[in-house]
């Protein structure tokens, strides 16, 4: 609720305050002119705003004239004088253009008093969250792996991956993904940086497994007892669980992103493709992921 307040009430009062302030400043130099209130109104509850519309005869014309303040609650909008239709009050006119005008309503200094703090919490927050992003920029510019570096190799029959370095390739019979009582056959390619990793695993299975009974053992690997605990990548258009299909071959999307852990497991029949990195850089990481593309004979 906060938040919402300081959005759609507050900044919108305080940025008010400032333009009527800096009208009422411009406009004492004006022409002191008599003019005809037509209505007055309240609009709003949370921040509500009164608006005063009238009516002047400048130079044998006819020009129409509106005040608006801005307050932070209803009560003290009506605290402000009441004019009835056709009351006559005394407003300013810019010499220079006559459709330009202010009514000189007295103004209370208090409401800028009371917003000051409430102001400067958010002018913290958001320094803070523009000094993070210059880190984070500042992170991804000394880390970014060069474009250079990033070799693809042939992930499967139908797919090219890309990974930053010579990346070594194992195969063989991989028990610890066992499903459904199936050893998978594995062919894996691992990319290591500072520590951190890139993995590329193709798993083949004897008979097609369940894609709900893949992504509940992987779940139980990561400590994940929920999809409560899973989001889908933010830099993908995929959502977890979307059904996927090529010529040939339907398939199934699980995706975890943690703070620290990024996974994308597809489930395509037989085969399992399990991508996965611990890289602190978001846009290497991105890279990674979407330099899984299809062959020619897939398109």
């Amino acid at each position: 609720m906060g938040v919402f307040y300081i959005l759609f009430a507050l900044f919108p009062y305080v940025i008010g305050q400032a333009k009527e302030r800096w009208l009422r400043r411009i406009s004492k130099r004006w022409k002191r002119h008599p003019a005809t209130v037509l209505t007055q109104t309240l609009r709003g509850v949370w921040l509500t705003t009164l608006e005063i519309h009238y009516q002047m005869e400048v130079d044998g014309e006819s020009h129409a004239g509106l005040f608006q303040r801005r307050y932070l609650n209803r009560s003290s909008a009506e605290a402000e004088p009441v004019f009835e239709s056709n009351a006559r009050i005394e407003v300013l006119i810019d010499p220079a253009n006559p459709l330009r005008s202010y009514f000189p309503l007295p103004l209370s200094g208090w409401g800028l008093v009371l917003a000051a703090p409430f102001v400067a919490l958010v002018a913290i927050v958001v320094l803070t969250g523009l000094y993070a992003r210059f880190g984070q920029w500042q992170h991804e510019m000394k880390n970014r792996i060069p474009e250079t570096e990033w070799r693809p190799v042939r992930y499967s029959p139908l797919f090219d991956i890309s990974l930053p370095c010579k990346s070594p390739h194992l195969s063989g019979s991989f028990p610890a993904m066992t499903v459904q009582g199936q050893v998978p056959y594995a062919s894996m390619w691992l990319c290591q940086r500072r520590g951190l990793f890139f993995d590329a695993v193709l798993l083949d299975y004897p008979v097609a497994p369940s894609a709900e009974e893949v992504f509940a053992y992987i779940r139980k690997l990561n400590g994940a007892s929920s999809k409560a605990t899973e989001t889908p990548l933010q830099w993908q258009n995929l959502r977890t669980g979307q059904a996927l299909t090529w010529p040939g071959s339907t398939g199934r999307l699980y995706q975890r992103s943690g703070p620290d852990y990024v996974m994308e497991l597809f489930v395509a029949k037989n085969s399992v493709y399990l991508i996965s990195t611990n890289w602190d850089v978001p846009s290497d990481v991105r890279l990674f992921f979407e330099s899984m593309h299809p062959l020619s004979s897939l398109k």
